[in-house]
């Protein structure tokens, strides 16, 4: 039976090192190896995630999702279709996992060997663990993001409601009054040709 073994390194805050090795067969598929190192980390099990093919570089090729959400018309495979061996060929090959679509966590993996005469029936496992992991909450939350977001535009929104109030036209010198010119009824009318 064959093995192969993935390194497989976190990406945190501190940059701390942390990482685990874990050992699946070959015949066992992407969402064997997800679920592992889900449970290698200590998160939980229930976000989306989505594994990618690399390049020696780590930029991603190939994308392997956890689910098809149906956002394309093109076919999606999903990890419990594609097995180890097609994307663990050999020593070096990389992956990426990016788990949970709100707080981004990334897995960097690399193969870094395999067992052609693996023996036992417990796959996948963890073989080595060095560093202790972050806490799966220990990204900013994307809610505080949007609640900031949400008070700035708020406060453009009204810097800009009275900018706009107190402009002044050169040529007549009024002052603009909104509420007004709303109850006027009064519409310009432009020709188009003024725009080209």
């Amino acid at each position: 039976m064959r093995t192969v073994i993935f390194r497989v390194l976190i990406d945190t805050k501190d940059k701390a090192e942390c990482y685990r090795d874990i050992e699946i067969k070959a015949s066992q598929s992407l969402e064997d190896l997800h679920f592992a190192i889900v449970k290698a980390f200590k998160f939980s099990e229930d976000e989306m995630a989505c594994f990618y093919t690399c390049s020696d570089e780590w930029a991603r090729e190939d994308e392997f999702p956890l689910v098809d959400m149906g956002m394309t018309e093109a076919k999606v495979r999903v990890m419990e279709n594609v097995p180890i061996s097609e994307v663990g060929v050999a020593p070096g090959d990389k992956l990426i996992l990016v788990y949970d679509y709100i707080k981004m966590w990334t897995f960097q993996l690399e193969m870094i060997s395999e067992n052609l005469n693996a023996k036992g029936s417990s796959f996948p496992k963890t073989v080595k663990e060095v560093g202790t992991p972050p806490k799966e909450n220990a990204k900013d939350d994307f809610d505080d993001i949007l609640d900031l977001d949400l008070d700035l535009d708020n406060e453009l929104e009204d810097q800009s409601k009275k900018a706009v109030k107190n402009v002044e036209y050169e040529d007549f010198g009024d002052t603009l009054d909104l509420d007004d010119d709303a109850d006027d009824g009064y519409v310009e009318d432009y020709d188009d040709a003024d725009f080209y």
